[in-house]
């Protein structure tokens, strides 16, 4: 990942463990990363409302909540935000529903901080990514919109050279004739 993209991404934090909240923060700040921290999933909805987030490290198991129940509303407000999904009791099953709901990635905890620059990363060129992905399809669709306009102008200006082509013609004759 480059230098811009660590210095432009904004990531959530949401978990209900100091250490582990200061600890991403400790790793990803120094890095170029703005990081915000929230210790309960209410405090995290809040956040995730009122900022621009492009990343998200959510914890499963909150004080108030589960944690994957926010990756659906984090989705519908950014769908090309990323949510990286953090537990201590981790299980095949919780990563498959984690994944399901729209998590792109599953760290399971303890993990180091290399694992979680990797993890952020790719997640960040992942986000980086779509949004490539749905400007080219944007300009796709413009480009199509624009041909079909082309062909509309084309077709007008063809029909327009027809009618007009008959009268002059009819003066034309006219004129040639008084000349005559």
């Amino acid at each position: 990942m480059t230098d811009n993209h660590a210095s432009k991404a904004s990531i959530l934090v949401i978990d209900d463990e100091t250490g582990m909240r200061e600890g991403c923060r400790r790793v990803l700040v120094p890095l170029g990363y703005a990081v915000d921290t929230a210790a309960d999933l209410s405090t995290g909805q809040e956040l995730a409302r009122s900022g621009d987030y492009d990343l998200f490290l959510l914890d499963v198991m909150l004080p108030d909540s589960n944690g994957l129940d926010l990756i659906d509303s984090i989705l519908k407000n950014d769908p090309y935000a990323v949510c990286i999904v953090m537990t201590g009791y981790g299980s095949i099953q919780m990563a498959v529903d984690a994944v399901r709901r729209g998590a792109y990635d599953f760290l399971s905890k303890p993990f180091t901080s290399d694992e979680l620059l990797m993890a952020v990363g790719q997640g960040l060129e992942r986000r980086h990514l779509k949004a490539v992905e749905a400007q080219a399809q944007r300009l796709a669709q413009a480009k199509a919109d624009l041909e079909r306009l082309d062909e509309v102008k084309s077709q007008l200006m063809l029909k327009v050279a027809h009618e007009l082509r008959a009268p002059v013609a009819a003066v034309q004759s006219y004129i040639n004739l008084i000349l005559a």
